[in-house]
């Protein structure tokens, strides 16, 4: 499951750089949302998708669309300002970021 999750992950994180993203305020402000409705998706389908993260032991779920959030759901005692240890996950997305870095001119996979 979490490397589904990973990999779903890394697939947005790059579709979603092609596209008009919607950044949220650095500081104060809310980040912005969309309903699943809005989209189109079947929100019985998002309520499942919900309950089957919260039945694996799933710490905390999000889905985001263009930036924007879509699904924010945290399980047990977790919230959002709990901190949790990414393990293998940061990798992936550490490879994505240099993935980008790396198309935007920041490095060179050349440079030794």
């Amino acid at each position: 499951m979490r490397t589904i999750l990973t990999l779903s992950l890394a697939f947005r994180i790059t579709l979603a750089y092609t596209q008009n993203l919607y950044f949220p305020p650095l500081a104060g402000g809310e980040w912005a949302r969309l309903e699943p409705e809005e989209l189109g998706w079947c929100s019985d389908k998002v309520d499942s998708l919900i309950q089957f993260a919260g039945e694996r032991n799933s710490k905390a779920f999000i889905i985001l669309k263009d930036g924007k959030i879509v699904v924010e759901e945290y399980f047990g005692t977790f919230a959002q300002d709990s901190l949790w240890y990414w393990a293998s996950a940061g990798k992936s997305l550490m490879g994505a970021m240099i993935g980008l870095a790396q198309q935007d001119g920041y490095l060179s996979i050349e440079d030794p």
